[in-house]
């Protein structure tokens, strides 16, 4: 389950690369820098980590376990509520 969860953890990446390249073809797709390959590799280990600590019955659980966690910590890295 680990490999469906890691799995799942790239699919929201691919997702925005997928968008990114067929946006504009006139602009090229950005070039991922070291730092961003770095951010990709954590979200995958979370996402696998999520995922074997869940311990889902399923695969499709498990793809969608690992895709959940990086998404959620994405989106709350980017909307600071207010105090």
């Amino acid at each position: 389950m680990l490999v469906y969860g890691a799995l799942g953890s790239l699919l929201p990446e691919a997702l925005r690369w997928k968008n990114l390249v067929t946006q504009d073809v006139t602009i090229a797709p950005p070039m991922p820098s070291w730092a961003y390959v770095v951010v990709t590799f954590v979200f995958v280990g979370i996402g696998a980590f999520f995922t074997l600590a869940y311990r889902p019955e399923s695969r499709i659980k498990a793809v969608y376990i690992g895709a959940g966690w990086p998404a959620i910590l994405s989106a709350a890295s980017t909307a600071v509520p207010k105090i």
